[in-house]
């Protein structure tokens, strides 16, 4: 269980679903050290948060041993793997919980709960690692199964930040499959993927520092996607997540 005046989880969820997704595939990998987790296409530069952020889960002991907790996490079957998890989570989150019910409280007041933990550079990571468990866990206000949609509302002012992010080879995608369309006051719209949302999808607005925002919506089962799909969309995820304007008002209005 993490503690208040401690560390919480922070590294990006496409870490911690490879690694998860790699023990239900085959229940007999027992080591998720560094080695390990590069052999499973983690970048380098975020191994060392991810193993920490395993231990921490109470997914890996200091060895780098996968603990009896994530063992349990190996099955095949959905709904027992979403009740483990969502165990798991309520008992490594206890002091979260005990501030606020995720269910009920808004993005900000979970954001809030938070802050009994540092580093303070790194809680926006620590809530949407948590997110991202809550709603794998089905601890969210919509539990139902999700399937993959993604779609990006770009204003047409920020189209070029926007493709810097997302990458034009993302873009390029989403136009071979016919699903771009022109939307009112000259926005642009992409929807990765044509299949209707199953559940309530997770919004995020990014503000782009030349101007405009970039709107996703994310409705997916990660563990039901091919290995180029997810990778995909946790590229797309850790690129909206990690994105910082930083750019100053001089340098606007160039």
């Amino acid at each position: 269980m993490i503690e208040s005046g401690g560390a919480a989880p922070y590294a990006p969820w496409s870490a911690i679903a490879n690694a998860l997704t790699a023990k239900r595939r085959n229940p007999e990998l027992t080591r998720f050290g560094p080695q390990e987790l590069s052999d499973l296409g983690i970048r380098e530069s975020i191994v060392p948060r991810t193993v920490q952020s395993l231990r921490l889960l109470e997914l890996i002991d200091e060895d780098c041993v996968a603990t009896e907790a994530f063992d349990g996490l190996a099955t095949r079957s959905r709904t027992d793997f979403s009740s483990k998890l969502g165990a798991l989570v309520r008992r490594v989150y206890a002091p979260v919980f005990a501030y606020v019910d995720p269910k009920l409280a808004t993005q900000e007041e979970v954001a809030e709960a938070f802050n009994q933990f540092g580093p303070p550079s790194q809680r926006d990571r620590m809530v949407t690692l948590f997110t991202h468990l809550l709603r794998q866990a089905r601890m969210t206000p919509s539990e139902e199964p999700r399937v993959i949609m993604a779609e990006a509302l770009v204003q047409a002012e920020g189209a070029a930040e926007a493709q810097a992010l997302i990458g034009s080879k993302g873009l390029e995608e989403a136009s071979g499959a016919e699903v771009s369309r022109r939307r009112s006051r000259s926005t642009w719209s992409s929807t990765l993927v044509t299949t209707p949302p199953s559940g309530t999808p997770s919004r995020h607005r990014l503000k782009l520092s030349s101007g405009g925002a970039v709107d996703i919506a994310l409705d997916v089962d990660l563990f039901s996607l091919s290995k180029e799909d997810r990778d995909f969309v946790m590229d797309l995820v850790d690129r909206v997540t990690n994105y910082k304007p930083n750019r100053s008002e001089g340098e606007r209005m160039r």
